[in-house]
């Protein structure tokens, strides 16, 4: 299962660098299609938190209720923006993805969590990946008060920098696998 799982993780990772791309590149496509864009994302990245979340709740190490609640904060994005709930649902994804942002590095914090058995690599990269939630939410908040246009690009990097995330979590994953199978 968890093969499976690494391998929709790295699908998920080429799938959103080309979206992204293709967002950065080809602004009037974005543009027309943001919000399906994005809600397909939420619910792909949804369906995969809470999965991955049951498939790794035996280990002592893993917070799979952390993971758990990320991915149904996510499928609740992904109805607040297909059913279009709010008026300006981006506001909402914005301060989503703060709050997101924030539990990712705080509650990474060594004296809430217990990071023994954990890659450095992989420390270093759920950090980061908080510190660009935030980052993105922030932008996602800001962004459409000064220029509304300005949105698009901003979740067309943001999709393309989840995507390249989860391409080097799944390569270094991969890497230490390898190295623990040599060694024993």
């Amino acid at each position: 299962m968890l093969k499976k799982m690494k391998n929709f993780f790295l699908f998920l990772g080429v799938l959103y660098v080309v979206i992204g791309a293709l967002g950065i590149s080809n602004m009037k496509l974005f543009n027309n299609n943001v919000d399906l864009i994005l809600a397909i994302i939420l619910l792909l990245n949804g369906c995969n938190h809470i999965v991955y979340s049951f498939t790794r709740r035996k280990n002592p190490y893993f917070q799979w209720g952390v993971v758990f609640s990320e991915g149904l904060a996510e499928v609740i994005a992904f109805l607040v923006i297909y059913f279009n709930i709010f008026t300006t649902p981006y506001l909402f994804i914005g301060i989503l993805f703060c709050i997101k942002g924030v539990v990712m590095v705080i509650g990474r914090d060594h004296n809430i969590t217990n990071w023994e058995g954990v890659q450095n690599f992989t420390k270093i990269s759920i950090i980061f990946k908080g510190f660009m939630h935030f980052l993105f939410g922030s932008l996602i908040i800001v962004t459409p008060f000064f220029n509304s246009s300005a949105l698009f690009p901003v979740l067309g990097w943001y999709i393309l920098f989840l995507g390249i995330n989860f391409i080097t979590l799944n390569l270094s994953d991969s890497q230490s696998n390898d190295e623990k199978e040599k060694s024993m």
